[in-house]
């Protein structure tokens, strides 16, 4: 049986319908299982400790996590970065992130905060996403926090949807791509470009694209 569009995936590329499943399934499940903390970032077999309790990751370790969940149920993925343009304030500057390739099409999914974004009712890139906005947000689970510095936080900044959605519109502005090599790419929209010696002071890793 094939569909055209499941979840919103796409509306042109036709895909077996368990494999579009499959995808939004492993999100769901990821989302069930991370509580938005930092005191798991440092643990080393991710899946493993994910198998037997909730964890607390942040943007980073969590991306990582569905990442090779992904990849290893045989889909495409990348890693994606986001970062205000506003004034700084040297603490919650930017979010990582995760696409997955369904349809053919690359799909953003927020993890840390169990969310994707659709545009007249399909699921958007970030590219997308920052070229052209949204009009629905997915939530596939509550967001819980730890108690910990990171989860503290994320109970004071981002249990509400108006706060994520004041929160997010000031931090995805600028987007990079992780590389292969651990570089990240980034790109400058249109009237953020003074923003590019920011970008590239915050590590030896990230340059923007020209």
């Amino acid at each position: 049986m094939y569909v055209v569009g499941l979840h919103g995936c796409c509306n042109v590329v036709v895909t077996p319908v368990h494999l579009a499943e499959e995808a939004y399934q492993i999100a769901r499940d990821i989302s069930q299982k991370v509580i938005f903390g930092d005191s798991d970032n440092h643990l080393r077999d991710k899946i493993s400790a994910m198998s037997k309790q909730k964890i607390r990751f942040q943007c980073g370790a969590t991306s990582e996590l569905a990442q090779t969940i992904f990849e290893k149920a045989g889909f495409s993925t990348r890693v994606v970065r986001v970062l205000t343009a506003d004034e700084p304030n040297n603490f919650d500057d930017g979010h990582v992130m995760i696409e997955v390739k369904i349809c053919d099409h690359w799909c953003l999914f927020d993890l840390s905060l169990h969310r994707y974004f659709r545009r007249h009712g399909y699921h958007i890139s970030l590219s997308e996403f920052v070229e052209g906005g949204y009009d629905e947000v997915v939530i596939m689970a509550d967001l819980a926090t730890a108690d910990d510095k990171a989860g503290r936080w994320a109970a004071a900044n981002l249990k509400s949807i108006e706060q994520q959605r004041v929160w997010t519109k000031r931090i995805f502005q600028i987007y990079g791509y992780d590389q292969p090599s651990g570089k990240t790419i980034f790109v400058l929209p249109p009237g953020t470009e003074s923003r590019k010696a920011w970008v590239e002071s915050l590590s030896p890793m990230f340059s923007v694209r020209q």
